[in-house]
């Protein structure tokens, strides 16, 4: 795995959140609610989609249980601020600006923490860098063919700082 170091810049997004634990996991929920709702959402970017991860304290792989707490958004970049409509339940967000470590998970959701398990357990330690405490995300685009498609491709950005 050779991760790319990017650079940032500040994201303004707007989507739905909620708490969450990986063994009540509200994303799929979430998702149901945001996706026909999102063609209303005026100034929007592109047609990428952005699955949130916000963790109250560090976050640290090797503790992560199901049963951590974490807010999870099921989101998309948009241009200004008063994208929000009244009449929604949409929010918004603003991803601060930094370094992030970016690397592609291809396959399912099965293997999803294989992915992360050699992020975090193998090329972390030796990188020089350690988990900054920002929102870490997915970015779903056009390779995003769904949680159960094989051939599904997303890119995962980890905030990151330099040790």
């Amino acid at each position: 795995m050779n991760p790319k170091i990017t650079q940032l810049s500040p994201k303004l997004l707007i989507g739905i959140s909620a708490k969450t634990k990986m063994v009540d996991y509200a994303a799929p929920r979430l998702w149901q609610q945001f996706m026909p709702k999102r063609s209303t959402i005026p100034h929007v970017v592109d047609h990428r989609n952005y699955s949130i991860q916000i963790h109250d304290e560090a976050y640290d792989f090797a503790q992560f249980t199901p049963q951590t707490s974490f807010t999870y958004w099921a989101a998309t970049e948009v241009h200004k601020q008063d994208a929000i409509m009244d009449d929604t339940p949409f929010s918004n967000l603003e991803i601060p600006g930094g370094l992030y470590a970016v690397f592609l998970h291809k396959g399912t959701m099965e293997t999803f923490y294989q992915t992360l398990q050699t992020f975090y357990m193998e090329w972390l330690p030796d990188s020089g860098y350690k988990v900054d405490q920002r929102p870490h995300f997915e970015l779903l685009d056009e390779r995003y063919l769904g949680h159960t498609n094989a051939d599904s491709q997303e890119e995962i950005w980890v905030p990151i700082t330099p040790n």
